[in-house]
């Protein structure tokens, strides 16, 4: 838990849950390290800051291609973290972002890219219990169904930025009929 700093983790491919929960409950870390790597697997990130209530700033997440599970848990309970790295994968699959900011409870600015792919399970939870109010930047198109209820829905397209309140309707709805879903799951 002492830990402030994270040493260099330079690989540019990982493998099967690689780094999972590495620094997890490092309470002291302020920085992450750089994280290069552009080819992810199952799980490779999954819980890797987990509980590291310091963490000011997230590292660049710059892979384009997810795999299951990959950020799942990756800054939950980082308390700290204002601002989500930004998300540049534009296709999404099972689980990626799955709690990945859960509990992040100063969290209010998260940019995504993605619109295609799994998006319905890709982000369960992934901005559960984060600041009441904030900013999301994303494709006007994409499916997003767990966007905080105070939180502002800003599309982007073509480098313009523009939010409506049909928009915000909609994705209030969609988010009603997530939970639907989930509670008839249960």
């Amino acid at each position: 838990t002492s830990l402030v700093t994270a040493p260099k983790l330079p690989a540019t491919t990982l493998g099967f849950a690689s780094y999972m929960y590495m620094f997890a409950e490092c309470t002291s870390l302020v920085t992450a390290p750089e994280l290069p790597a552009t080819i992810l697997n199952f799980g490779c990130y999954g819980g890797m800051f987990d509980f590291c209530t310091s963490l000011v700033n997230a590292p660049e997440l710059p892979a384009t291609t997810l795999s299951p599970y990959c950020y799942s848990n990756m800054f939950a309970e980082c308390t700290s973290l204002v601002t989500a790295p930004e998300l540049p994968a534009e296709i999404l699959v099972d689980y990626c972002y799955q709690y990945m900011f859960a509990g992040c409870t100063s969290l209010n600015k998260v940019t995504t890219s993605g619109y295609k792919g799994t998006v319905f399970t890709s982000t369960t939870g992934w901005l559960d219990e984060v600041s009441s109010t904030g900013t999301i930047y994303m494709i006007c198109y994409s499916d997003f169904r767990d966007v905080p209820d105070g939180w502002e829905i800003v599309c982007r397209e073509g480098g313009k930025l523009w939010v409506t309140k049909e928009m915000k309707l909609y994705y209030l709805k969609q988010k009603k009929a997530s939970e639907s879903l989930r509670n008839e799951r249960l």
